[in-house]
């Protein structure tokens, strides 16, 4: 299937994953992430996460849950804590993690211990440092 993770980024609110492009990492993943690059360092100030709404296959939005998103200054180390979502969500939730104020960071990680992540849209909120 076509999930590429540039769907995540797109501008697209809808939440349909099969119309709209969420998305979605393999099946069978068990440690399933999603990171991006900012291009520059920023005070990270949120990040909001538009979960899967009702579709063909039902309501499935309950998959998003204990989704951590952490924060880093390079590619290889973004383990710098952000926030923590325990859910599960609800179809087309809106879930904003809030950040502590000294987050810094150019790559934005979000990352779950089970199954795999769906993600509809992210949007990574900060302020140039």
């Amino acid at each position: 299937h076509d999930y590429n993770a540039s769907y995540a980024v797109d501008g697209n609110k809808g939440t349909n994953h099969l119309v709209d492009k969420c998305t979605v990492t393999g099946d069978g993943d068990t440690n399933p992430w999603w990171r991006v690059d900012l291009q520059a360092v920023y005070y990270i100030t949120s990040v909001r996460i538009l979960n899967r709404g009702k579709d063909e296959y039902g309501d499935v939005s309950f998959l998003l849950h204990d989704v951590n998103v952490t924060v880093g200054l390079t590619e290889s180390v973004i383990n710098t804590p952000c926030g923590f979502f325990a859910g599960p969500g609800t179809a087309s939730q809106l879930v904003v993690i809030d950040c502590p104020t000294s987050t810094q960071g150019r790559y934005v990680k979000i990352s779950k211990t089970t199954v795999f992540l769906i993600l509809c849209e992210v949007d990574v909120f900060g302020v140039p440092v």
